[in-house]
């Protein structure tokens, strides 16, 4: 980008984009830096901010207010007329989501609702629909390889996930198995004719 930025200051988003043909980057993805290079285009319209409302489907918007002023300026803003509005923490009113960010956290969550009726769920980066893994043994791979290799589940090996945007009409998965952890997989041996990969050696 900055060579394209020195031979011309304001390219149109089209040229940014063909002078980005071939160059793929498979650590970052793309998308993003497709996206914030075409926002130097002469074209390109207002930066999205980052706070604004996620508008969902079928005309719903999302809101998440940080401050108790504004919640409060917009449940005035939606409580009148034909405005509907619903509150919510988490996901539904059957399931709660929670987001720890230490430790501390996630273990006082665990004892909380570890007893009684309540059950809980590890995710990470998880929906009702897929479920990410990540072993870090090949005995671990192996027994998700076949628990999820049979009947209807469909799983996808990824390393960064980077691929999604190549191969957009895979899918969908049921399971997504992450292998950077695999340290089996990143071992390899080599002499002075050659070098290879422990695993396949």
């Amino acid at each position: 980008m900055y060579g394209l930025l020195s031979k011309k200051p304001q390219p149109s988003q089209q040229e940014v984009e063909n002078h980005f043909d071939g160059h793929i980057c498979r650590c970052t993805g793309y998308r993003p830096i497709l996206d914030a290079m075409k926002s130097f285009a002469s074209d390109s319209g207002d930066c999205i901010d980052i706070e604004a409302p996620l508008c969902g489907q079928n005309g719903v918007s999302w809101y998440r207010p940080t401050t108790l002023e504004q919640l409060y300026s917009l449940l005035e803003q939606h409580g009148t007329g034909q405005d509907r509005y619903k509150l919510v923490c988490g996901n539904t009113a059957a399931v709660s989501w929670y987001r720890p960010t230490t430790l501390e956290q996630l273990y006082s969550l665990l004892e909380q609702h570890g007893t009684g009726q309540d059950r809980y769920k590890l995710v990470c980066g998880n929906t009702a629909a897929v479920v990410w893994y990540r072993p870090t043994t090949l005995e671990q791979l192996y027994s998700l390889l076949e628990q999820h290799g049979t009947g209807q589940d469909r799983y996808k090996l990824v390393c960064g996930n980077t691929a999604a945007g190549v191969y957009k009409n895979d899918g969908p998965f049921t399971s997504l198995i992450d292998v950077k952890s695999v340290a089996d997989l990143f071992i390899t041996q080599g002499d002075s004719a050659c070098l290879w990969n422990k695993l396949f050696s």
